[in-house]
């Protein structure tokens, strides 16, 4: 009997820690594009000699948003769907595709894969009562 085991499934009698930050290639490409545009932006105002006070407001601003464009833009592939949790409370599943949360209110636990499994089962014999013995198998 052969069995197939997905990365996401449990295996008996080892436990796993879930990794609940997922960081999508879309947020993480955004994230750099925006601490880049930080970089350029500060050293455009060193050069038209701007007050110290505009360099951290500036930065700030962004940075404050390329952090929450890192962990609160989320992606799911065709076949999954997350669970979305608002303070604890279920809020719903989200995805295929992409979607936003508000990062510090918002969780997503799980990610729920739609992958149909087949498992095949051995033919078994049975003995019936007129003395027949037939041949099951299935596929689940």
């Amino acid at each position: 009997m052969t069995t197939y085991i997905r990365p996401s499934q449990k295996l008996p009698g080892k436990v796993e820690k879930q990794d609940n930050l997922r960081i999508s290639s879309l947020a993480l490409a955004i994230f750099i594009a925006l601490v880049a545009l930080v970089v350029l932006l500060l050293f455009w105002m060193d050069q038209a000699r701007f007050p110290s006070l505009w360099f951290g407001l500036a930065a700030g601003v962004i940075m404050l948003a390329a952090l929450y464009v890192l962990f609160g833009l989320k992606v799911a592939l065709q076949w999954e769907k997350a669970v979305l949790l608002r303070l604890g409370k279920f809020r719903g599943l989200r995805g295929p595709g992409m979607f936003w949360i508000v990062p510090i209110l918002d969780a997503t636990p799980n990610w729920i894969d739609h992958r149909v499994m087949v498992t095949p089962f051995n033919a078994e014999k049975t003995l019936t009562k007129e003395s027949f013995s037939p041949r099951t198998g299935c596929f689940t």
